[in-house]
């Protein structure tokens, strides 16, 4: 994994702009910086406006842990497709898996708060179709992510766990995740190239897919990662936008603006 700011990180970054090209981000510790509070991670203003300028030329997807309405309430950017849950919340669910899923969710939920309430610093989301348990907050976080997965290890049906920085997801068993849904996205836009940014192990599925047509770009770098490049910190998602609207009207000027829908 290379550093993006550099010739031959530009370069490949140039080459995804000779046809039609789309821009899908994570959400926290991507587009924000990652708060000890849920409802804290607000794009800055910098940030909302050079999305917007952005939008103006490309589609851009957002693919977030998060549920939409939850994205929705914090995002000041309106894209051209939200995708909550993991994927589990998007384009190509069905009402019936969705319902289904949500289920599952309750029936965990019930389980869960008998087993983890009086844990200190810990915090159950409930996001509709999956269930994260945060413990950033804790004081003893190894013993308390032990804690915590012992009690998921009695759950039924068996969950998907997807581990993130303090943070453990509670996903119902499906064909979905990060990567399915970006693939779902770009064929559904007719896309057939895609910039995606992420930080997490979750991301981890968009950096897999095989092939050259997805550039994957991590924040912070991270020896086992499948990303092509990484970004030094989160403060550099400004310069990375600005650096593709720099790009797209070197390359094309005159390009007409894509659809928005």
């Amino acid at each position: 994994m290379r550093r993006f700011f550099t010739q031959a990180g530009l370069q490949k970054f140039k080459g995804h702009f000779r046809s039609l090209t789309l821009f899908a981000f994570d959400y926290d510790g991507t587009l924000t910086p990652l708060t000890s509070k849920l409802s804290h991670a607000k794009l800055t203003h910098k940030t909302q406006r050079l999305l917007e300028k952005l939008h103006g030329y490309v589609p851009i997807v957002i693919i977030s842990g998060r549920s939409i309405s939850d994205l929705k309430k914090l995002c000041s950017f309106t894209p051209t497709f939200f995708i909550g849950n993991h994927g589990l919340e998007g384009i190509g669910v069905k009402g019936k898996l969705k319902t289904n899923f949500y289920q599952t969710c309750q029936k965990w939920k019930k389980r869960l708060l008998k087993g983890i309430s009086d844990l200190q610093g810990v915090e159950l989301e409930d996001k509709k179709y999956s269930l994260a348990i945060h413990y950033r907050r804790a004081r003893h976080k190894v013993q308390m992510k032990r804690l915590i997965l012992h009690t998921t290890s009695r759950l039924h049906p068996a969950p998907k766990i997807v581990f993130g920085k303090f943070v453990i997801n509670l996903l119902p068993a499906s064909q979905f995740n990060k990567g399915v849904s970006l693939k779902i996205a770009m064929h559904y836009l007719k896309a057939k190239h895609a910039v995606y940014v992420g930080d997490d192990k979750t991301d981890e599925d968009v950096f897999r897919l095989p092939g050259n047509s997805i550039l994957k770009i991590r924040i912070g770098r991270k020896n086992n990662s499948c990303a092509n490049f990484y970004l030094e910190k989160h403060y550099e998602i400004n310069r990375f936008l600005n650096e593709a609207m720099e790009l797209w009207d070197i390359e094309d000027p005159e390009l007409e603006r894509s659809s928005r829908t």
